[in-house]
C-alpha cells in the first residue's frame, strides 16, 4: 500500500464524514494498487462521493496517465430522487486538498441516470480500470450504474457496489439481481463488509478471488457461497487489520523521521565542513603574500605552509596583481623573453609570460616551466627553443635566443603616460643561450 494511502486510512478516514468500514477501505485500497502492481492501467471512478470517505480510499492509487472521475449531484439535491445522500462539492474538495493533493481530478456534477443522455459512458468506454458505485439506491440507479460500469470499465476491472445486503437500501440488491439476471458480464466475487466486489470477466474473477483469500484469508468466512448463478466468499470485518497497518504507519514513520534527521545533521555536517574549509583557506589566502615579520605569521606558517605548498598558494601579493618585479623579490620578478631569427634576417620578440591569464591556474604552471628554462638551459634550452621554432614555423625561423627580462620601477604615473611594463625602458634584459632552429 502506498504511503499517501496508508496515512489517510490511519490519520484521515476518521475525520471525513461518511459512510464506510475500515476494512472495506483496506480491501479497496488494496485492490486498487494491486491493479497498478500487475500492470493494470486506466481511469478510476465512483458513483456517488459525498464527501469523498470512499473516493480518497483510492484516489491515492492513480497511477501517471491516469485520471479519476467524481460523479455526483452535490447540491442538486432536487435529482437525488431517494435522498440517500445530501454530498457537498466544496467539502468534497477540501477532503481531496488534504489527503489526495495533485490527483488528476475530473468532477461531473449530474445524476448517473443523465450520463447515458450526455454521453458519458460512451466517451469512456472501455477506459476505467476501478469503478465504485455508491449513488443512488433505488432499483432502477442501481441497475443503471451497473451497465455504465460495464460499459466503461476494461479487462481486469474491478467494480464495487455499496449497501448490497443493507435492509434499508433493498433497491441495490433488487438492482443487482435485475442486471445478473438479464446476462451482464460483470461477475460478482466476493461480499466485503457492506459492499460487493465484482470482476469485468469470469477470467478476471478466478485472479481476484484468489488475490483476496491469498491476501484476506483469515477474514473469509465463507468460500464458493451461491449468489444466484455465481459463487462468491464472505469477507467479514476485522478491526486487528486496521491496528496492524498503523503499526506499520508507526515503524515507517519512525524510519522517515531518523533518515530526516540523519540527513539533517549531514546537512548540518557539511555546512559546518564547508564553513571550516571556507575559513582555513581565507586564512591562508591572506596568511600566503604577508610577509613573515611577526610571531603571530610565523606561527600561522608553520601551520599552513604544507597546504600551501601542495596547492601552490604559496605566493607573494604580485600573484593578484602581477607584475614583472624587482631585483630581490620572488622568482615571479624575473620573465622570459625569446627572440626567433628569420631567413630573411628580421627580428621578431615575444614574450609568453606577458600572454598568461593570472585568473586561471594553468598561468602558474607555464610560469613555473618558463622559470625552469630561465634556471637550466642547459637542460632544458634545446627542447624548449624547438618547441618555440615550431610554434612560429609560419616565420621561418633560423635561430632563437632566448632572454630574461627584470622590471624596473614602474608606477601609476607611467600608466597614466601610456607606457607599458615591459617597454625597453622598464624592462633590464640579461641574454640566456641562443639555439639553433631545428630544419
Amino acid at each position: 500500500m502506498n504511503k499517501r494511502s496508508t496515512y489517510y486510512l490511519v490519520s484521515g478516514l476518521s475525520k471525513v464524514d461518511g459512510w464506510l468500514n475500515p476494512t472495506t477501505a483496506h480491501i479497496m485500497t488494496t485492490l486498487a494498487d494491486q491493479q497498478t502492481l500487475d500492470g493494470i492501467a486506466g481511469d478510476l471512478a465512483e458513483i456517488g462521493v459525498h464527501y469523498g470517505k470512499s473516493f480518497i480510499a483510492f484516489a491515492n492509487s492513480v497511477a501517471p496517465g491516469e485520471r479519476i472521475f467524481a460523479i455526483d449531484v452535490f447540491e442538486d439535491q432536487h435529482k437525488n430522487v431517494d435522498q440517500s445522500g445530501s454530498g457537498s462539492r466544496q467539502i468534497f474538495l477540501d477532503n481531496m486538498n488534504i489527503y489526495a493533493p495533485g490527483t488528476p481530478l475530473e468532477v461531473v456534477q449530474e445524476s448517473s441516470l443523465d450520463l447515458p443522455a450526455i454521453g458519458w459512458p460512451r466517451q469512456h468506454a472501455d477506459s476505467i480500470r476501478f469503478f465504485s458505485i455508491d449513488g443512488s439506491h433505488t432499483r432502477e440507479a442501481t441497475l443503471n450504474d451497473l451497465r455504465i460500469a460495464e460499459q466503461t470499465t476494461k479487462a481486469g476491472a474491478i467494480v464495487v457496489v455499496d449497501d448490497i445486503l443493507s435492509s434499508q437500501w433493498q433497491g441495490v440488491i433488487s438492482g443487482v439481481f435485475d442486471y445478473l439476471s438479464s446476462g451482464g458480464k460483470l461477475v460478482p466475487f466476493a461480499v466485503i463488509p457492506n459492499k460487493m466486489l465484482l470482476a469485468k470477466d469470469r477470467r478476471f474473477k478466478s485472479k481476484w478471488t484468489e488475490f483476496i483469500r491469498a491476501r484476506y484469508g483469515r477474514l473469509i468466512s465463507k468460500r464458493d457461497v451461491k449468489f444466484l448463478d455465481e459463487a462468491i466468499d464472505v469477507v467479514e470485518d476485522d478491526a486487528a487489520l486496521m491496528k496492524e497497518l498503523e503499526v506499520s504507519d508507526r515503524a515507517a514513520s519512525s524510519k522517515r523521521e531518523r533518515a530526516m534527521a540523519a540527513r539533517v545533521w549531514r546537512e548540518r555536517v557539511t555546512y559546518t565542513a564547508i564553513s571550516l574549509f571556507v575559513a582555513w583557506h581565507t586564512l591562508a589566502m591572506v596568511v600566503a603574500p604577508a610577509p613573515s615579520t611577526s610571531d603571530l605569521i610565523k606561527g600561522l606558517r608553520i601551520v599552513l605552509d604544507p597546504y600551501l605548498h601542495f596547492f601552490k598558494l604559496d605566493n607573494q601579493w604580485n600573484f593578484f596583481a602581477p607584475d614583472v618585479g624587482e631585483e630581490g623579490r620572488d622568482p615571479f620578478g624575473v620573465i622570459l623573453r625569446y627572440v626567433i631569427k628569420d631567413d630573411a634576417g628580421t627580428l621578431h620578440r615575444f614574450d609568453p609570460d606577458a600572454g598568461l591569464n593570472w585568473f586561471r591556474p594553468s598561468s602558474i604552471w607555464f610560469h613555473d616551466w618558463y622559470r625552469a628554462l630561465l634556471e637550466n638551459p642547459d637542460d632544458f634550452g634545446e627542447e624548449f627553443a624547438a618547441l618555440f621554432c615550431r610554434e612560429h614555423a609560419e616565420l621561418h625561423p633560423v635561430t632563437i635566443t632566448l632572454f630574461a627580462a627584470e622590471q624596473k620601477d614602474y608606477g601609476p604615473l607611467d600608466r597614466l603616460r601610456g607606457k607599458q611594463p615591459l617597454d625597453p625602458e622598464f624592462v633590464k634584459v640579461a641574454t640566456v643561450r641562443s639555439f639553433e632552429c631545428p630544419p
